[in-house]
C-alpha cells in the first residue's frame, strides 16, 4: 500500500504508510519545474522525434522563435507529463501545432478527442488521459483563497498523525501540505446538503467565509483558506487548538500550562479574559453579535493563546459542530430563554445577530449584544472560579438548581435539575460574594483587583440587559484593574502584554 501510493503521486501517511517512511510524492509545481527539463524531455523521444525539438513552432506568424523543446518548458510542462504518464510523448507536438498548453488543463473528457492523440479512435486511451491530468493539476490553497475542487482532483493535503488532548477537538483534523510538515492546520468540515430537505447551503456558505474575513482579529482563529468537495466544505485555519477552555479547566492546568513559570501562570488566565473582552468589543464596535460565547467555542493552543473557534453568527460554521445543548442552555443569557415565553415576545426577542453599527444605539436592551455580556461574565466566572479554587466542579454543584424551585423558570435540557448560570440567580450572587471574601484573604498581589473583576462580572450578569455594560466598557474596565499598580505583574514581555489594540 506505500509503495502504491508513493508511485501514484499522493503519498501520505497513516498506521501503514508513516510520514516518516514515505517520501512525498504529489505533483506540486515545484516538483513539476524540477522534473521537466531538456534532459527529461529528450529522454521520453526517440532519434527522429528528438530532431523536431529544435524547430520552431510553426505559427506566430514571425512573431516568436520559440522551439518546440521552448514551448514545452514554457507552456506544457504538465501536458507533455501527462502524454508521456499514457504513453504516448510524441503527441505533444501535435498539440502544440494545434496551440494546446496547460493553461487548457483540466481537458473535459468529450474535448480529449481533438487532442489525436492515436490515428484510431481509442477511448481507453482518452480516458486514461483524462483521469491522469488531474494527477499534475493539483490546485494549492493559498492564505485566503477558496477552492471548489472538482469529483476527480487530487486535493494535495495530508493529515497529521497527533491528535489534540481535547477529545472534543479530535473531530477536527489536523493537516499539512506536500512538503510542509511542520505547516500544521485545523481543518473542520461543513456538509453543506441537508440529508433530509436536501436544502444547499453553498452560497451562504460563502457569504460566511466572506464575513469571517471581514471580522479577523488576533484572538478569533483566522479562516487561513477553505474549499469545498461534492457536497461538504472545509475551513482551514493556522489556530490550532489544543484545547477548549472547558477541557483546559477540566484538566485542572494542562502540561503546557504547567510548564510556564509559576509566576507567569495567573496572569495568564487574567490576559485570556482582556483578550475575549476585546474580541467581543471588536465584533459589536463592527455591528455583530458572537450568539454563542462558552468554553467549547473558545479555543487554546498549544502556545496557550486563546481564541474564539468562530463567530457564533456565522450560521453554516456551526453546522459542522457537534453542540453541548446543555452548555448552550446553561451560558446563555436569561431573556434568550425566557423571551419566547414573555407576552410581550415580540417587542424583546433578540434581534438579528449582525445588524448596522450606526443602529446600536437604537437597540432595545435585550439584543444579542447584552446577551454576549451574560454569556461573556459566565465564561470569567468560570476562569476567575479556577483560578481560586482550581477546579469548577464546586461551583456546578452549588449553582443546580431544580426547575420547581424557581417559579416561572424555563425547563432545563437537562431534566431534573438545572446546572445554568441563570436558573437562580441569587446564588449566582452568593458564589461571586463568596470568591470575593476568599480573594481578600489572599495575600498575594495579584488576587487585589479581584474584587473589582468581581463587581464588574455582577454588572455584566444583570437580570436587566439595560443595566449591563457594554462590550467596550467591560474592555476598558479590565484595562483599568489589570493596570493599577497592586495588581501589577512581572512578564518578560512587559505588564500583561497585548493589552493595548
Amino acid at each position: 500500500m506505500a509503495m502504491n501510493a508513493n508511485m501514484y503521486g499522493f503519498a501520505g501517511h497513516s498506521l501503514v504508510t508513516p510520514h516518516f517512511a514515505i517520501k512525498q510524492a504529489w505533483w506540486t509545481t515545484e516538483r513539476i519545474t524540477a522534473k521537466v527539463t531538456r534532459t527529461f524531455v529528450t529522454s521520453k523521444l526517440r532519434g527522429e522525434e528528438r530532431d523536431f525539438l529544435a524547430q520552431q513552432v510553426p505559427f506566430g506568424e514571425g512573431l516568436t522563435d520559440s522551439t518546440y523543446m521552448d514551448w514545452i518548458l514554457d507552456k506544457c510542462k504538465r501536458l507533455f507529463l501527462i502524454l508521456a504518464e499514457v504513453g504516448v510523448p510524441d503527441q505533444i507536438f501535435g498539440c502544440i501545432d494545434d496551440a494546446w498548453t496547460d493553461d487548457d488543463l483540466p481537458i473535459p473528457l468529450h474535448s480529449i478527442p481533438s487532442l489525436e492523440l492515436s490515428v484510431e479512435p481509442d477511448d481507453a486511451l482518452n480516458q486514461r488521459f483524462h483521469d491522469t491530468q488531474f494527477r499534475y493539476l493539483l490546485r494549492e490553497l493559498q492564505p485566503g483563497s477558496h477552492i471548489s475542487y472538482g469529483p476527480s482532483e487530487h486535493i494535495p493535503m495530508e493529515h497529521v498523525n497527533t491528535a489534540p488532548p481535547a477529545v472534543t477537538l479530535q473531530v477536527c483534523d489536523r493537516v499539512h501540505f506536500p512538503g510542509k510538515p511542520n505547516e500544521v492546520f485545523m481543518r473542520r468540515k461543513v456538509n453543506l446538503v441537508e440529508k433530509d430537505t436536501g436544502k444547499d447551503h453553498r452560497e451562504s456558505f460563502m457569504r460566511d467565509i466572506q464575513e469571517a474575513q471581514r471580522l479577523q482579529h488576533p484572538h478569533i482563529a483566522p479562516v487561513w483558506a477553505s474549499y469545498t468537495s461534492e457536497d461538504a466544505a472545509y475551513i482551514l485555519s493556522n489556530f490550532v487548538g489544543e484545547h477548549t477552555l472547558g477541557t483546559f479547566i477540566d484538566h485542572r492546568g494542562p502540561t503546557q500550562w504547567k510548564q510556564l513559570p509559576p509566576a507567569r501562570q495567573l496572569p495568564l488566565l487574567l490576559e485570556w479574559m482582556h483578550c475575549l473582552a476585546d474580541t467581543v468589543a471588536f465584533l459589536h464596535r463592527r455591528g455583530v453579535a458572537h450568539t454563542a460565547i462558552r468554553p467549547s467555542n473558545i479555543l487554546i493552543n498549544r502556545q496557550n493563546r486563546i481564541a474564539f473557534a468562530d463567530v457564533g453568527a456565522l450560521r453554516t460554521f456551526q453546522r459542522g459542530k457537534k453542540i453541548d445543548k446543555i452548555e448552550s442552555y446553561d451560558y446563555a443569557a436569561s431573556e434568550s430563554h425566557l423571551a419566547s415565553r414573555s407576552t410581550h415576545a415580540a417587542q424583546i426577542s433578540p434581534s438579528p445577530a449582525v445588524l448596522h453599527p450606526g443602529t446600536l444605539r437604537d437597540l432595545p436592551s435585550t439584543t444579542p449584544f447584552m446577551s454576549d455580556i451574560y454569556s461573556l461574565a459566565c465564561v470569567f466566572l468560570d476562569i476567575l472560579t479556577f483560578i481560586l479554587r482550581g477546579k469548577t466542579t464546586d461551583f456546578v454543584k452549588f449553582r443546580t438548581t431544580r426547575p420547581t424551585s424557581v417559579p416561572g423558570s424555563p425547563r432545563s435540557p437537562r431534566g431534573k435539575s438545572d446546572t445554568s448560570f441563570h436558573s437562580d440567580p441569587e446564588k449566582i450572587l452568593e458564589w461571586i460574594t463568596m470568591l470575593k471574601n476568599e480573594s481578600e484573604r489572599r495575600s498575594e498581589q495579584i488576587f487585589r483587583g479581584f474584587p473589582d473583576l468581581l463587581l464588574l462580572i455582577r454588572r455584566m450578569l444583570a437580570q436587566n440587559p439595560a443595566l449591563r455594560p457594554t462590550a467596550i466598557e467591560v474592555r476598558e474596565q479590565l484595562q483599568s484593574i489589570f493596570l493599577i499598580p497592586s495588581m501589577s505583574f512581572s512578564s518578560d514581555q512587559g505588564l500583561l502584554p497585548g493589552f493595548v489594540e
